[in-house]
Protein backbone atom coordinates (compact mmCIF):
# COMPACT_ATOMS: atom_id res chain seq x y z
CA UNK A 1 0.00 0.00 0.00
CA UNK A 2 1.22 3.57 -0.83
CA UNK A 3 0.42 6.39 1.22
CA UNK A 4 0.69 10.05 1.47
CA UNK A 5 -0.40 12.95 3.55
CA UNK A 6 -1.12 16.47 3.62
CA UNK A 7 -0.70 18.63 6.87
CA UNK A 8 0.14 22.49 7.77
CA UNK A 9 -0.13 22.24 11.52
CA UNK A 10 2.04 24.46 13.71
CA UNK A 11 3.73 20.97 15.61
CA UNK A 12 5.44 21.04 19.10
CA UNK A 13 8.74 18.50 19.00
CA UNK A 14 7.16 15.33 19.29
CA UNK A 15 4.14 16.62 17.21
CA UNK A 16 4.87 15.53 13.68
CA UNK A 17 5.41 11.61 15.16
CA UNK A 18 1.91 12.22 16.84
CA UNK A 19 0.20 13.33 13.86
CA UNK A 20 2.00 10.24 11.84
CA UNK A 21 0.99 7.92 15.03
CA UNK A 22 -3.01 9.00 14.58
CA UNK A 23 -2.43 8.64 10.32
CA UNK A 24 -1.11 5.11 10.62
CA UNK A 25 -4.15 4.71 13.41
CA UNK A 26 -6.98 5.77 10.64
CA UNK A 27 -5.10 3.43 7.87
CA UNK A 28 -5.14 0.35 9.57
CA UNK A 29 -8.85 0.81 10.50
CA UNK A 30 -9.73 1.61 6.79
CA UNK A 31 -10.30 -0.69 3.39
CA UNK A 32 -10.26 -0.21 -0.39
CA UNK A 33 -13.18 -1.56 -1.89
CA UNK A 34 -12.63 -2.87 -5.74
CA UNK A 35 -16.12 -2.70 -7.10
CA UNK A 36 -16.98 -4.62 -10.17
CA UNK A 37 -21.04 -4.61 -10.84
CA UNK A 38 -22.69 -6.31 -13.99
CA UNK A 39 -23.21 -3.42 -15.79
CA UNK A 40 -19.99 -1.59 -15.20
CA UNK A 41 -17.24 -1.49 -17.77
CA UNK A 42 -14.28 -1.44 -15.37
CA UNK A 43 -13.77 -1.99 -11.80
CA UNK A 44 -14.49 1.31 -9.47
CA UNK A 45 -12.69 1.99 -6.43
CA UNK A 46 -14.42 3.01 -2.98
CA UNK A 47 -13.89 3.59 0.84
CA UNK A 48 -14.49 2.00 3.99
CA UNK A 49 -14.23 2.45 8.05
CA UNK A 50 -14.05 -1.00 10.03
CA UNK A 51 -16.07 -0.94 12.79
CA UNK A 52 -17.43 -3.36 15.49
CA UNK A 53 -20.35 -3.79 17.39
CA UNK A 54 -21.54 -6.79 19.51
CA UNK A 55 -20.31 -9.67 17.23
CA UNK A 56 -20.77 -8.35 13.67
CA UNK A 57 -17.48 -6.70 11.82
CA UNK A 58 -18.52 -4.14 9.34
CA UNK A 59 -17.37 -1.78 7.39
CA UNK A 60 -18.67 2.14 7.14
CA UNK A 61 -19.03 3.18 3.83
CA UNK A 62 -21.28 5.48 1.37
CA UNK A 63 -24.16 3.88 0.23
CA UNK A 64 -23.72 4.71 -3.47
CA UNK A 65 -20.97 2.29 -3.85
CA UNK A 66 -23.26 -0.87 -3.44
CA UNK A 67 -25.57 0.68 -5.96
CA UNK A 68 -25.69 -2.11 -9.20
CA UNK A 69 -24.01 -4.62 -7.11
CA UNK A 70 -25.81 -8.15 -7.17
CA UNK A 71 -23.51 -10.50 -5.49
CA UNK A 72 -20.65 -10.52 -2.97
CA UNK A 73 -17.86 -11.84 -5.52
CA UNK A 74 -18.43 -8.62 -7.44
CA UNK A 75 -16.64 -6.39 -4.03
CA UNK A 76 -12.84 -6.89 -3.09
CA UNK A 77 -12.11 -5.97 -0.02
CA UNK A 78 -8.41 -4.57 1.11
CA UNK A 79 -8.19 -4.24 4.68
CA UNK A 80 -5.69 -1.00 4.13
CA UNK A 81 -5.31 -1.32 0.38
CA UNK A 82 -2.45 -3.83 1.21
CA UNK A 83 -1.85 -4.86 -2.30
CA UNK A 84 -1.78 -7.52 -2.95
CA UNK A 85 -4.73 -9.14 -1.26
CA UNK A 86 -7.03 -11.79 -2.13
CA UNK A 87 -9.57 -9.79 -0.79
CA UNK A 88 -11.85 -10.16 2.62
CA UNK A 89 -14.80 -12.36 2.32
CA UNK A 90 -18.29 -10.53 3.47
CA UNK A 91 -21.56 -12.28 4.48
CA UNK A 92 -23.76 -9.37 3.66
CA UNK A 93 -24.65 -5.58 3.01
CA UNK A 94 -27.25 -2.77 2.57
CA UNK A 95 -27.40 0.42 1.96
CA UNK A 96 -30.93 2.48 1.70
CA UNK A 97 -32.61 3.08 -1.74
CA UNK A 98 -32.91 6.34 -1.00
CA UNK A 99 -30.97 9.12 1.30
CA UNK A 100 -29.13 9.03 3.82
CA UNK A 101 -25.92 8.35 1.25
CA UNK A 102 -24.93 5.12 3.41
CA UNK A 103 -24.13 1.61 3.69
CA UNK A 104 -22.67 -1.05 5.65
CA UNK A 105 -20.91 -4.44 4.49
CA UNK A 106 -20.21 -7.16 7.14
CA UNK A 107 -17.20 -9.49 6.72
CA UNK A 108 -17.04 -12.93 7.75
CA UNK A 109 -15.44 -12.75 11.04
CA UNK A 110 -12.47 -15.55 10.78
CA UNK A 111 -10.99 -14.19 8.18
CA UNK A 112 -11.64 -10.40 8.98
CA UNK A 113 -9.97 -10.72 12.58
CA UNK A 114 -6.92 -12.95 11.15
CA UNK A 115 -6.13 -9.75 8.79
CA UNK A 116 -4.00 -6.98 9.30
CA UNK A 117 -7.62 -4.94 9.55
CA UNK A 118 -8.38 -3.02 12.79
CA UNK A 119 -12.00 -2.32 14.18
CA UNK A 120 -13.19 0.63 15.76
CA UNK A 121 -15.75 0.46 18.80
CA UNK A 122 -18.95 2.63 18.94
CA UNK A 123 -16.85 4.32 22.12
CA UNK A 124 -14.94 5.65 19.10
CA UNK A 125 -17.82 7.21 16.91
CA UNK A 126 -19.02 10.66 17.71
CA UNK A 127 -22.02 12.10 16.55
CA UNK A 128 -23.42 15.63 15.88
CA UNK A 129 -20.53 17.32 14.48
CA UNK A 130 -20.83 20.02 12.56
CA UNK A 131 -18.37 23.29 11.31
CA UNK A 132 -16.27 24.18 13.92
CA UNK A 133 -13.83 26.48 12.95
CA UNK A 134 -11.06 25.58 15.70
CA UNK A 135 -11.47 22.07 14.30
CA UNK A 136 -9.25 20.42 11.95
CA UNK A 137 -10.68 16.98 10.57
CA UNK A 138 -8.83 13.90 8.48
CA UNK A 139 -10.09 12.48 5.68
CA UNK A 140 -9.15 8.98 4.78
CA UNK A 141 -9.51 7.30 1.53
CA UNK A 142 -8.51 5.61 -2.03
CA UNK A 143 -8.33 8.26 -4.70
CA UNK A 144 -8.69 6.47 -7.72
CA UNK A 145 -7.03 8.87 -9.66
CA UNK A 146 -3.75 7.12 -8.48
CA UNK A 147 -4.52 3.50 -8.65
CA UNK A 148 -1.80 1.64 -10.38
CA UNK A 149 -2.89 -1.80 -12.66
CA UNK A 150 -0.27 -4.16 -12.43
CA UNK A 151 -0.65 -7.41 -14.29
CA UNK A 152 -4.54 -7.12 -14.39
CA UNK A 153 -4.60 -5.96 -10.41
CA UNK A 154 -5.03 -2.82 -8.86
CA UNK A 155 -3.36 -1.29 -6.34
CA UNK A 156 -4.95 1.29 -4.14
CA UNK A 157 -3.12 4.86 -3.19
CA UNK A 158 -4.41 5.49 0.71
CA UNK A 159 -4.56 9.40 0.85
CA UNK A 160 -4.57 11.14 4.23
CA UNK A 161 -5.80 15.02 4.67
CA UNK A 162 -5.98 17.07 7.19
CA UNK A 163 -8.68 19.95 6.43
CA UNK A 164 -11.22 22.58 7.91
CA UNK A 165 -14.63 22.41 7.48
CA UNK A 166 -17.19 24.77 5.77
CA UNK A 167 -19.55 27.35 7.37
CA UNK A 168 -23.35 26.99 6.25
CA UNK A 169 -24.44 23.24 6.30
CA UNK A 170 -25.76 22.92 9.97
CA UNK A 171 -27.26 19.42 8.16
CA UNK A 172 -24.05 18.00 7.73
CA UNK A 173 -20.32 18.58 7.97
CA UNK A 174 -18.58 19.76 4.88
CA UNK A 175 -15.33 19.81 3.94
CA UNK A 176 -12.49 22.47 2.01
CA UNK A 177 -11.03 20.13 -0.61
CA UNK A 178 -8.06 21.26 -0.98
CA UNK A 179 -7.87 22.76 2.09
CA UNK A 180 -8.26 27.01 1.75
CA UNK A 181 -5.96 28.00 4.44
CA UNK A 182 -3.27 30.54 2.93
CA UNK A 183 -0.61 28.22 4.10
CA UNK A 184 -2.56 25.58 1.94
CA UNK A 185 -4.37 27.33 -1.17
CA UNK A 186 -2.88 26.44 -4.45
CA UNK A 187 -2.23 23.27 -3.21
CA UNK A 188 -2.83 20.60 -6.14
CA UNK A 189 -4.49 17.20 -4.93
CA UNK A 190 -6.02 14.59 -6.95
CA UNK A 191 -9.71 14.22 -7.70
CA UNK A 192 -11.63 12.53 -4.55
CA UNK A 193 -13.40 9.97 -6.96
CA UNK A 194 -12.74 6.98 -4.96
CA UNK A 195 -12.57 7.98 -1.62
CA UNK A 196 -16.03 8.01 -1.47
CA UNK A 197 -17.38 5.69 1.54
CA UNK A 198 -14.24 6.73 3.38
CA UNK A 199 -14.00 8.12 7.18
CA UNK A 200 -13.67 11.61 8.58
CA UNK A 201 -12.13 12.02 11.69
CA UNK A 202 -11.42 15.07 14.52
CA UNK A 203 -7.98 15.87 14.92
CA UNK A 204 -6.55 16.83 18.13
CA UNK A 205 -4.25 19.88 17.88
CA UNK A 206 -1.21 19.05 18.20
CA UNK A 207 0.47 22.32 18.51
CA UNK A 208 -1.12 22.12 22.29
CA UNK A 209 -0.09 18.63 22.69
CA UNK A 210 2.30 16.48 21.08
CA UNK A 211 0.94 13.20 23.26
CA UNK A 212 -1.80 11.06 21.15
CA UNK A 213 -3.49 8.32 22.29
CA UNK A 214 -6.31 6.52 20.48
CA UNK A 215 -9.09 8.07 22.77
CA UNK A 216 -8.23 11.13 20.87
CA UNK A 217 -9.88 9.37 17.41
CA UNK A 218 -13.13 9.86 16.55
CA UNK A 219 -14.82 9.17 13.17
CA UNK A 220 -17.49 11.54 12.57
CA UNK A 221 -18.95 11.38 9.16
CA UNK A 222 -18.40 9.43 6.27
CA UNK A 223 -17.24 10.66 2.61
CA UNK A 224 -19.75 10.80 0.11
CA UNK A 225 -19.45 13.72 -2.72
CA UNK A 226 -17.49 16.48 -3.78
CA UNK A 227 -18.32 20.07 -5.81
CA UNK A 228 -15.18 20.69 -7.25
CA UNK A 229 -15.99 24.58 -8.21
CA UNK A 230 -17.08 25.42 -4.64
CA UNK A 231 -13.94 23.64 -3.40
CA UNK A 232 -16.00 21.00 -0.99
CA UNK A 233 -16.14 17.65 -0.12
CA UNK A 234 -19.47 16.95 1.54
CA UNK A 235 -20.16 13.65 3.89
CA UNK A 236 -22.65 11.84 5.56
CA UNK A 237 -23.00 12.71 9.46
CA UNK A 238 -22.12 9.01 10.99
CA UNK A 239 -25.06 8.67 13.02
CA UNK A 240 -26.96 8.51 9.77
CA UNK A 241 -25.10 5.54 9.32
CA UNK A 242 -25.38 3.98 13.39
CA UNK A 243 -29.72 4.37 12.02
CA UNK A 244 -29.39 2.29 9.14
CA UNK A 245 -27.71 -0.14 11.94
CA UNK A 246 -29.72 0.74 14.00
CA UNK A 247 -32.36 -0.65 11.23
CA UNK A 248 -31.08 -3.79 10.14
CA UNK A 249 -29.84 -5.10 13.18
CA UNK A 250 -32.40 -4.65 16.13
CA UNK A 251 -30.47 -6.62 18.08
CA UNK A 252 -27.48 -3.83 18.24
CA UNK A 253 -30.17 -0.89 19.44
CA UNK A 254 -29.57 -1.25 22.86
CA UNK A 255 -25.62 -1.41 22.64
CA UNK A 256 -25.86 1.97 19.85
CA UNK A 257 -28.34 3.67 22.42
CA UNK A 258 -26.52 3.10 25.63
CA UNK A 259 -23.34 4.98 23.60
CA UNK A 260 -24.95 7.18 21.31
CA UNK A 261 -28.22 7.72 22.90
CA UNK A 262 -29.86 7.05 18.86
Amino acid sequence: MKSADTRNLPLPPGGADAAQVMMNYVSDRSAALILSPPMAEHPFIGSATAVMIGDHLLLATAGHNLEGITDASQIRIMPRGEFPHPGLPLVARSSPVDKPDVGWIELAPGPALASSLRFLQLIDLKCEVRHDPAVPFQVQGFPAAEVTAVAGRVEPFSLNLITSSVEGHPDRLVLEYPPQSSADRGLALVHPRGMSGGGVWEVPRFDSSPVWTPDHAHMVAIVQSVAAERHSLFTEPIEEWLRLVATDFPSLCESIRAVHGA
